[in-house]
């Protein structure tokens, strides 16, 4: 197991709301959360409860079905998508893939096929900051989809695929390529910034630590989330003694 696997290993161990504390305690904007998502698949019965995967981003940014490069808007970034090449067939492997689909669309920009597709090559979820369709096939996956809402129209009406691994702006929340997500089945999304090198998916630090203060049995992430030689999540007090992640000691 490389140390980039013991890190993300180690977030497993948080909740999405343990991660943002950690996060504004860092003044990163909105906290890294992406809001308005609900889950549209369910965890396997036999998972615990509360599912987290954690896994870098990948991004596919969406276009109005109008757009063009001759007439690009100034909002979009220059199309990178090759002709005739499907969106879907570029997924990173082990990656978890953030769509955004422009405003107050209907239709979806993710259904059952693009979802197999993802699922084939091998990424870890599906994040649509938009709509999806197809939700039985979209269930049979078994990856962990997100979305903002459904539809029953396809992606071509009112959609077009614009660009991959470019940075995202979702309501102020900043998503770039090789961000750590972390994606609770109870409470949400959230995306670490700065945590890849925005080139490669496996371009993050080898080492994370969170700095937490434990109450009863739920971890708090209190301080900070930074680069660091030791690979494990440390539990501390305020008086800096090492206590056991699931100590039962109430805040000093």
């Amino acid at each position: 197991m490389t140390t980039d696997d013991i890190a993300i290993n180690a977030l497993r161990h948080y909740t999405a709301c343990d991660v943002s504390d950690a996060l504004l305690k860092l003044k990163v904007a909105n906290a890294g959360f992406i809001p308005d998502l609900s889950l549209y698949t369910t965890p396997d019965p036999s998972s615990p409860p509360a599912v987290v995967t954690v896994a870098p981003v990948s991004t596919v940014l969406f276009a109005p079905k109008s757009a063009t490069p001759a007439a690009r808007p100034s909002n979009l970034p220059d199309p990178n998508i090759p002709k005739d090449v499907h969106w879907a067939d570029l997924t990173q492997p082990d990656t978890l893939v953030v769509l955004q689909q422009p405003p107050s669309q209907a239709n979806a920009i993710c259904g059952g096929i693009m979802a197999l597709r993802i699922k084939v090559l091998r990424a870890k979820g599906i994040v649509v900051a938009g709509r999806i369709r197809d939700l039985t096939e979209l269930q049979s996956t078994g990856l962990p989809v997100w979305a903002r809402g459904t539809s029953t129209v396809g992606a071509g009406g009112g959609s077009t695929p614009w660009a991959t691994q470019v940075p995202l702006d979702i309501d102020g929340t900043a998503v770039a390529p090789g961000d750590l997500a972390v994606c609770d089945s109870v409470n949400g999304v959230v995306v670490i910034p700065g945590i890849g090198c925005g080139k490669s998916s496996s371009c993050f630090p080898s080492s994370l630590r969170l700095t937490i203060r434990p109450r009863r049995t739920l971890p708090r992430v209190c301080l900070s989330m930074r680069p660091s030689s030791n690979t494990e999540a440390i539990c501390k007090t305020n008086k800096g003694r090492v206590v056991d992640r699931q100590s039962t000691l109430p805040y000093p």
